[in-house]
C-alpha cells in the first residue's frame, strides 16, 4: 500500500544526486553486507527514495519537498534502521544547515545505543564523512556548520527541547501515545523543508498511536505512506502473498519458510507479513478488537450538563491513574476520560494533588457520584472528603463488587451501546483486559504481564466502577436553591 506520489523533473534530478551521495558515502554496517556500498534496490527507490526526494518543486532556487511527514511500514529484517541512518546522513550532507538539528527517536535506551552505533559505523567507514563529522560519546557534530545528530530514547520531555530539521521516529508501534511524535512535529512548524519520518513494523493490536496514524497520514496531502505488508484479504499460508511482500533480495523464501515453521502464527503475521493481527490470540481476552472498534466509531456524546458518575482507579507509581466519567443516554453509555500513564521522569510518580484538584473541578460541574476504593487510595479519599468536601461512594475492589461491575461494562461494549469515540486510552485498556474467573460471582477484569511489560487496564477498571455506581446508587439530587427554584421529586 502506498499513497500517490507525483514526481517532478527537478525532484528526480535531486533524488538521483542524493542517491549518488548514499551509494558513495554510506556503507552497510550489518552482518555479511558490512562495508558494502548502500545501493538502493528497485523497490526502495520506487516506494521510499523517490517519493521522499522527488516529490515537490523548485522555489527560490531551492527544491521544496512536498511531503513533510512520511510513514514507512516494513517487515522485520527489511533494513529499517540502516535505511533510516542512510536517509539522515544523506540529507544532513546534501542540505547543510548551520546549527541544524537531526535526530532519531529510538524505542528504548538499548535501541538508541544500537542506532547510534550504526550511524557511527557509517561515518567511520567513509573518509569524507569521517572528516566532516566529529563522533562524540552521545552526539555527532559537523565541524563546519555545528549541526548536530543525536539519537534519543523514547521520551516526550527530551523531545520537546529540540527543533529537528529531520527526525526519524523508529519503531513507532511501541509508543504509548502520540505525545512524542506530536512534540517532534510541533517543533518543526517554522523550519523550512523540515521532515519527519516514522519507520516501523506493525503493532500487536489494531489500536493505539500507530494504528490511528495510518489513516490520518494517508488522508493528509502533505504526508506519504508506504506500507509493505499483507492485506486483510490475504491468507497467511499463501506463498504468493509471501513473495509479494519480500521484494528485498537478502530475504529468501527459505527464510520465510523457516519463520513460518518456527514461530507462532500471530508472530509470523505481525513480524514477517507486517500485518496487524486481526485479533488477540488470548482465549481469556475480555473483548475482541472488533467489539471495541465498533464502539470507538461511535463518538461519545458526554455532557457535563447532564448527571453522570465518576470512577477512579490507579496508583501513585507503576500503574496508570484513571478518572472515567460515565453517563447514560437512554440505552447508550457515554464516557469522558482523564488518564495519566506517563509520570514525570524527574520524580517517577504522579502528582496526586493535581489529580485531586481535577476531581474537585469535575465534581463542581454537576455534583456527580464519585466512586473510589478508599482502601486503595486512602489519603486521596480523606483529602477529597475532609479538605475539598467532595462526598465519595465507596466501591471496594473485591469480587463482590468488581464481578458485576465488569459485567455491566462488558455488556455495554459487546452490545455496541458504549460510545467510546474520543476515549483512546479507555479503548486501549479495554483491549488489554482479560477475564479472571471468580466463581460463583462470575468474572472480573485482570491484566497480564509484569513490570514494564504489564498491560494497563486502569481506565477499564475506573469505567467499570463508574458504571457500578450508576447502577447501584441513587442519583444525586439537587437542592431547591441549586436548581434556582425548580425541583422535581419522584411520584
Amino acid at each position: 500500500m502506498a499513497t500517490s506520489a507525483r514526481l517532478s523533473k527537478a525532484g528526480l534530478r535531486q533524488a538521483r544526486a542524493y542517491e549518488l551521495f548514499l551509494g558513495v558515502h554510506c556503507r552497510h554496517v550489518d552482518n555479511e553486507y558490512y562495508g558494502e556500498p548502500f545501493l538502493l534496490e528497485p523497490w526502495q527507490r520506487k516506494h521510499i527514495w523517490n517519493p521522499l526526494f522527488a516529490c515537490g518543486r523548485m522555489q527560490g532556487g531551492r527544491f521544496m519537498r512536498k511531503h513533510r511527514r512520511v510513514l514507512i511500514g516494513l517487515p522485520r529484517d527489511a533494513g529499517k534502521s540502516e535505511t533510516a541512518a542512510g536517509i539522515l546522513l544523506t540529507i544532513a550532507g546534501m542540505e547543510p544547515v548551520h546549527n541544524g538539528e537531526y535526530g532519531v527517536i529510538a524505542s528504548s535506551k538499548p535501541q538508541a545505543a544500537k542506532t547510534f552505533g550504526k550511524l557511527k559505523s557509517m561515518i567511520v567507514q567513509d573518509p569524507d564523512l569521517h572528516a566532516s563529522w566529529d563522533v562524540l560519546t552521545s552526539v555527532i557534530i559537523h565541524r563546519e556548520t555545528g549541526a548536530t545528530i543525536m539519537v534519543i530514547p523514547y521520551s516526550e520531555a527530551a523531545t520537546q527541547s529540540w527543533h529537528f530539521n529531520v527526525c526519524i521516529v523508529d519503531e513507532y508501534h511501541v509508543h504509548k501515545s502520540s505525545a512524542v511524535l506530536d512534540a517532534v512535529i510541533s517543533g518543526q512548524k517554522s523550519i523550512t523543508n523540515a521532515l519527519t519520518i516514522v519507520i516501523t513494523t506493525a503493532g500487536p493490536k489494531r489500536e493505539g498511536p500507530l494504528w490511528d496514524l495510518i489513516p490520518l497520514w494517508t488522508a493528509d496531502p502533505n504526508s506519504y505512506v508506504y506500507w509493505l505488508g499483507a492485506k486483510d484479504t490475504d491468507k497467511a499460508t499463501d506463498r504468493k502473498v509471501w513473495r509479494k511482500i519480500k521484494p528485498m533480495t537478502w530475504i529468501s523464501m527459505a527464510d520465510m519458510e523457516d519463520q513460518f515453521g518456527s514461530t507462532t502464527r500471530r508472530s509470523f503475521e505481525r513480524y514477517t507479513l507486517n500485518r496487524f493481527p486481526k485479533d488477540d490470540a488470548r482465549p481469556d481476552r475480555a473483548l475482541t478488537s472488533r467489539q471495541i472498534s465498533r464502539c470507538v466509531k461511535r463518538k461519545s456524546q458526554f455532557s457535563f450538563d447532564r448527571p453522570f458518575a465518576v470512577g477512579v482507579d490507579g496508583a501513585q507509581v507503576g500503574d496508570a491513574f484513571a478518572i472515567i466519567c460515565v453517563q447514560e443516554d437512554g440505552d447508550d453509555v457515554d464516557f469522558k476520560e482523564y488518564v495519566f500513564d506517563d509520570p514525570p521522569e524527574e520524580t517517577g510518580y504522579y502528582d496526586l494533588v493535581q489529580i485531586e484538584e481535577l476531581l474537585v473541578e469535575i465534581y463542581a460541574k454537576q455534583r456527580p457520584l464519585v466512586a473510589i476504593d478508599p482502601s486503595r487510595l486512602l489519603l486521596m479519599a480523606q483529602h477529597l472528603e475532609q479538605t475539598y468536601r467532595v462526598p465519595l461512594v465507596g466501591v471496594k475492589q473485591d469480587n463482590k463488587a468488581m464481578c458485576p461491575a465488569a459485567a455491566l461494562l462488558l455488556n455495554a461494549v459487546k452490545s455496541g451501546r458504549a460510545r467510546l469515540g474520543g476515549c483512546p486510552k479507555l479503548a486501549e485498556h479495554l483491549g488489554n483486559a482479560v477475564l479472571i474467573e471468580r466463581e460463583p460471582l462470575g468474572s472480573r477484569l485482570g491484566s497480564t504481564g509484569k513490570g514494564e511489560s504489564k498491560k494497563l487496564i486502569d481506565a477499564a477498571i475506573a469505567a467499570a466502577i463508574g458504571m457500578y455506581a450508576l447502577a447501584t446508587q441513587p442519583p444525586p439530587r439537587k437542592t431547591f436553591d441549586e436548581t434556582e427554584g425548580f425541583y422535581s421529586i419522584p411520584i
